[in-house]
């Protein structure tokens, strides 16, 4: 089933790092480095992020699709 994409909607987006290694490791470069990149998709894609969680092996970002331009990952 195609998901319903609206304008303003909440979306939780979740990805796992390449063959599920533990790439995002706790030290405060990494942490800077993944912010950085959030912050920078988060202004290309105009949402607004709500909250993140970073593990070693994947993320959890909520977001606010401001525009309803959401897709599927390819």
């Amino acid at each position: 089933m195609p998901r319903r994409i609206i304008p303003g909607g909440v979306y939780m987006i979740a990805h796992q790092c390449t063959q599920r290694q533990f790439l995002l490791r706790p030290d405060r470069d990494t942490t800077n480095a993944f912010i950085c990149c959030l912050a920078l998709a988060a202004q290309r894609t105009e949402m607004r992020v709500l909250a993140f969680l970073a593990h070693s092996n994947h993320h959890r970002t909520i977001v606010v699709d401001t525009f309803g331009r959401a897709q599927k990952p390819h």
